[in-house]
């Protein structure tokens, strides 16, 4: 699937839902060309980011004024974001520990979350399934 129709798709969400929205990248470069392209919409982290911009990103989110946030696993592990609703992955991450702790960021706090991935090869499919396989998942297909 190509990143325009992604990028279509990801707005659709962010409209349907109207909710906090992270989107998980494997590369800081395509965490930035979410930015570039959804910048009405967000602003992105990356590897590169400093500590200091990284806080600086997240406190803003968490003040809700942006709606999405773009970012590499950084943001997947020991960072509570109270609003975040939606998980998008962009890429499918090659651990499926990773994903369970990216699709760990929607919902917390007794609040309904949604997670979205995009399947983009066979070498996906078969990480999706040893996802669901390895944690006893439940996983629908979203046809926007």
């Amino acid at each position: 699937m190509s990143d325009s129709k992604k990028i279509e798709i990801i707005r659709n969400i962010v409209k349907h839902y109207n909710k906090q929205t992270i989107i998980f990248c494997e590369r800081s470069e395509t965490a930035r060309l979410l930015d570039r392209k959804l910048d009405d919409l967000c602003v992105s982290i990356g590897e590169f980011s400093t500590s200091n911009e990284k806080l600086g990103i997240v406190k803003n989110f968490k003040k809700k004024q942006f709606k999405v946030l773009p970012t590499v696993d950084v943001l997947s592990r020991g960072i509570d974001i109270q609003n975040v609703e939606i998980v998008i992955n962009y890429e499918l991450p090659v651990n499926p520990e990773t994903y369970l702790h990216r699709v760990g960021r929607a919902g917390r706090f007794e609040s309904d979350g949604y997670a979205f991935s995009f399947i983009n090869n066979q070498n996906d499919i078969i990480r999706l399934n040893d996802i669901v396989y390895r944690h006893e998942i439940d996983i629908k297909e979203y046809k926007p």
